[in-house]
This record gives C-alpha cells, structure tokens and sequence, in this order.
C-alpha cells in the first residue's frame, strides 16, 4: 500500500499569510502596548548618565536599536482603512527621526559634541509633530513626551535620562518635553 503524503515546504517557499487588519481599539491598544514596552528599554538604557563621546555613541546605538524594534513592530501591525493614512504619517515621522539619531551617533563617534547637540536639538524640535501624529491614529502613550524616555546632552557633553511624565498639550509647541532624544 502506498500513501502520498504532501511534503511542506520541499523546494516551494511559503508566503506568510498577510497580517490581520486589525480594529482601530485593537490597534491602539497594540500600538501603545509596544511603545510602552520600548520607553520601559529606554529607561534602562538611559538609567545612568554617559559623559564622554564614547558613551554618547553606545547609548545612541542602544537607543536605534530601541526605536528600530519598536518602529519594525508598529509598522508590522495592519491599521483599520480609516487609519491607514494617519498610521503612515506617524511611522514616516518616526523613520526620519530614527534617521536623525543615525546621525547623532556618528557625530558622537566621531567626538563631534556641537553637531551631536544640533542633531539632539532637531530630532526635539520635531516632536511635537511626532506627538501630533501620534494623537491622529489614537495613541495615547506613544504620543507621550516628557517621561523618562526622553534623554538630553548633560552640561558636560554626555546624555542624561530626564524626568517626568507628562502629555504635550493640543495645538502648536515651544516646549519639546525636555529637549530630549525621543523618536
């Protein structure tokens, strides 16, 4: 007797089926649910202040890493149409900022501590438009600005974790939350 018997996977590759769209609550939830876990990474990264380009560097480094896994793992999640638009936004402005701290990394590897608090300074100007963006698709703790996951240049040229834990306010800012490092 013989049996045929399929054989998965012998020299045919097998697509994975296309992420579930998911609802707007879900995604949120899911949203915001990743986004916590990352500013809890980023809290022990920035858990002791570095003061020299070095330790710039390897933070920074810690930090795109950080944002590169929580960015993969937002992109991954399948929006509701109705938040299809604001959710591309949103990863888009996330994307330059991770492109940003790219940057800030090299400045500091190479002890470039001005161009590293210009780079630090323009990845804060914009986050009152990530915060923005955020608040769009509905996010409420990926919009936060202000916690511990915010990071500064110390006096002394190193990043320092900050303090807080408080929501940028509606409508236009001058105040980035503390002037951190926060993609």
């Amino acid at each position: 007797m013989l049996i045929a018997l399929p054989l998965a996977g012998c020299g045919e590759k097998q697509e994975p089926d296309p992420p579930e769209e998911l609802s707007a609550n879900a995604l949120i939830a899911q949203g915001d649910d990743i986004c916590e876990r990352a500013r809890e990474e980023v809290r022990e990264a920035t858990a002791q202040p570095v003061d020299d380009a070095a330790g710039n560097a390897r933070l920074v480094g810690e930090l795109i890493s950080i944002s590169q896994g929580e960015l993969d793992s937002l992109s991954a999640l399948e929006p509701p149409e109705e938040l299809e638009a604001p959710m591309a936004r949103y990863l888009t402005a996330r994307q330059e900022a991770l492109d940003l701290l790219r940057d800030a990394r090299s400045a500091a590897e190479e002890d470039q501590a001005f161009e590293f608090a210009r780079i630090q300074s323009e990845i804060a100007d914009s986050q009152p438009e990530r915060t923005r963006l955020a608040g769009e698709v509905g996010f409420e703790t990926c919009s936060r600005v202000g916690d511990t996951a915010d990071v500064e240049v110390a006096p002394n040229g190193g990043i320092s974790p900050q303090d807080g834990d408080r929501r940028a306010p509606e409508g236009p800012q001058n105040d980035t939350g503390g002037g951190g490092i926060n993609p």
